[in-house]
């Protein structure tokens, strides 16, 4: 069996570290293979999701000196696109006109 007393640093108001357990568990030596291995796959799974967002940065960044794209236009569009919810977006549209027309008109 493997006893883990793990200790970490936390910076106070006046910025001394105190130290503060967070876990003391016990595990046998396969609970503790599988506990390694599931670390192992969840930062593999966050070096992926990093890479994503670089490549993300990237597409961007190179539609901003194609074609003089704002980051944020392009990113609205990419986000319709995904979720496929152009109509929605055409029909708070619609409806953000209406109302601003009947506010607007309404004193004529």
């Amino acid at each position: 069996m493997f006893n883990i007393l793990e200790k970490y640093y936390k910076i106070d108001i006046q910025d001394k570290f105190k130290k503060e357990d967070i876990m003391s568990v016990t595990l046998t030596k396969p609970e503790l293979e599988v506990v390694q291995k599931a670390a192992k796959e969840m930062s593999d799974s966050l070096t992926r999701q990093q890479a994503e967002r670089d490549l993300q940065k990237d597409i961007v960044e190179s539609m901003k000196e194609k074609f003089e794209l704002k980051a944020s236009d392009f990113n609205r569009i990419v986000k319709v696109y995904h979720d496929q919810k152009l109509n929605e977006v055409i029909e708070q549209h619609e409806n953000f006109v209406d109302f601003y027309e009947s506010v607007f008109n309404s004193n004529e």
